[in-house]
């Protein structure tokens, strides 16, 4: 989200925002939405055989549970060590920032208010 923002910004092009972009952005949203887990742990699961803890998730791969505050649950940290505690803040933070990018050229571009709005 960031790059397109940069690019569009730096080029002026809005080619690339088209149907299939407006479409990624509504499943980037749904995912978003499913990961802060206020209506239970949702789909995503990663179990794998291993010796190491933190190549794997707890809880057969649904990770350690977590009170719906808001926050996007994260099951890797960046290093891709997986998380015991899902709540990553930075990684929260660039998801504010970089949907706020996302909203401002679906305003400005796509004219999809309703979806800026929720990214907002």
């Amino acid at each position: 989200l960031r790059l397109a923002h940069h690019y569009w910004k730096t080029t002026g092009d809005t080619s690339v925002f088209d149907g299939e972009w407006t479409s990624a952005m509504r499943n980037i949203v749904k995912t978003l939405r499913e990961q802060q887990m206020k209506e239970g742990p949702g789909y995503y699961t990663f179990l794998r055989t291993t010796d190491r803890q933190l190549d794997t998730r707890c809880h057969v791969g649904r990770g350690n549970p977590v009170k719906p505050v808001g926050l996007i649950v994260s099951a890797f940290r960046p290093s891709d060590d997986a998380t015991t505690f899902g709540f990553l803040v930075p990684s929260n933070f660039m998801a504010v920032t970089s949907l706020r990018k996302a909203a401002e050229i679906l305003t400005a571009v796509n004219g999809e208010r309703e979806l800026a709005a929720e990214c907002t």
